[in-house]
């Protein structure tokens, strides 16, 4: 995402570099977590329970939303068999699968102008499309009679739905499509939309000259935590991964890496905290030499399971969704700075966040003491702040085993520019 044009409105290009590991799963190959049903009678009502439980999971966690109703109507049958972690899991997925696939959505694939109404949010916001071989972007159209900005997003339709394996190490382990890359950017633009229609030119004006750095840096944050909140969950994996490599290779000024720096610093903060909650994320076996924070997100990304599950998803979402209900408003009165789960803080604005940044290192520090005491990390071998390619064999559930990269080696997640 880079600037496109000198407006009065910040246009957003989506074109970072994304990355990766070796081919794990097909991109309809996910298989959720489950304990031991070695004890389960083949062909009990249980066991067709737990099959139409395995399928309706698969089906949500790798997007096909078109399958969904019809199979959600045969796991219904099973409702009253289904416990636990299973039946809370259906029931999230029947709630919200609908989210993914609104009404409007088949307008963001149209190869022609078109306007549509789009709930972001909880509040509607008119989008008006132009489809475009740009990835992604806003731009101003004109200012209507009450003041208000009109702005047109477009991107690729043909990225949308595209079913075709994005490319990367990490696009490949985690079964990452076009499709994804497609919808994070749908999600990303109308998060941007969204914060321009609902202020007025004058108040852009004000914002874009005297705090253009700031608003910057607000409209990104926005606008991923958009993607994150609204995407479905291979677009919300998309999200998180695809600025690994501008945070390993870091630019302090770009607004697009210390968007993605702050809301992994969340999602970090979170997972120290309540590690019970995340199982598939993974910590160090031994503490980063330097940047303890910023090298332990790129280690939490770069080693999640792909085998996670609709719980840990929903976690996920609502974490976001918390963040910008709690503190949607307040971020702009307090020029850019968050607030984190652990009670430490994040400035936007790299200039004032040298004092939160040591806070936030010396707090990672030592929580990964304790959990890496605690047995909670990985193989300190794994780790490595100059990554070296290198295999090992990884088993997966259905007890297949596979190689996985054991240092990063290429990129992660191509980008189809």
């Amino acid at each position: 995402m880079k600037s496109l044009f000198s407006s009065i409105v910040i246009v957003v290009l989506m074109g970072a570099s994304l990355s990766g590991a070796d081919r794990l799963i097909s991109t309809r190959g996910y298989q959720t977590p489950r304990p031991d049903r070695s004890r389960i009678a083949s062909g009990s009502k249980q066991s067709e329970a737990l099959a139409a439980y395995d399928k309706t999971v698969a089906l949500y966690m790798t997007g096909q939303f078109d399958k969904l109703p019809e199979h959600l109507r045969v796991t219904g049958k099973y409702r009253p068999t289904l416990k636990g972690r299973e039946r809370l899991e259906v029931e999230h997925i029947r709630r919200t699968f609908t989210e993914h696939r609104p009404s409007w959505w088949s307008g963001t694939k149209s190869k022609k102008n078109t306007t549509f109404r789009a709930d972001i949010w909880k509040r509607k916001v008119t989008a008006n499309y132009i489809p475009s071989e740009f990835l992604g972007a806003q731009a101003p159209l004109g200012v209507t009679r009450d003041g208000k900005m009109v702005v047109v997003v477009t991107w690729r339709p043909k990225l949308i739905d595209n079913p075709t394996p994005a490319t990367g190490q990490l696009a490949l382990r985690h079964g990452i499509r076009l499709g994804d890359i497609g919808e994070l950017i749908v999600w990303h633009e109308l998060g941007h939309n969204y914060i321009t229609v609902f202020m007025s030119v004058r108040d852009v004006a004000e914002a874009y000259t005297n705090h253009r750095a700031l608003f910057g840096h607000l409209q990104e944050f926005f606008a991923d935590s958009t993607a994150i909140y609204h995407g479905s969950p291979g677009a919300r994996r998309a999200t998180l991964m695809m600025r690994l490599d501008e945070l390993s290779n870091y630019d302090e000024n770009e607004v697009h890496t210390r968007a993605a720096h702050s809301i992994n610093s969340i999602i970090l903060a979170d997972v120290l905290t309540k590690p019970d909650k995340w199982p598939s994320f993974h910590l160090p076996g031994k503490l980063p030499t330097k940047q303890v924070e910023l090298n332990t997100i790129i280690y939490m990304l770069e080693h999640w399971d792909p085998y996670w599950t609709v719980t840990e998803d929903k976690n996920l979402r609502d974490l976001i969704q918390r963040t910008v209900h709690k503190q949607g408003e307040r971020v702009f009165r307090r020029r850019g700075v968050l607030a984190l789960p652990n009670f430490k803080n994040f400035s936007l604005l790299v200039a004032k966040d040298k004092k939160y940044q040591d806070q936030r290192d010396q707090w990672v520090a030592q929580q990964l003491k304790k959990h890496i005491a605690a047995g909670r990390g990985d193989d300190p071998a794994l780790y490595s702040e100059v990554y070296k390619p290198g295999r090992q064999t990884l088993t997966l559930p259905n007890g297949k085993q596979v190689y996985l990269m054991k240092k990063r080696s290429g990129p992660r997640i191509d980008i189809p520019y």
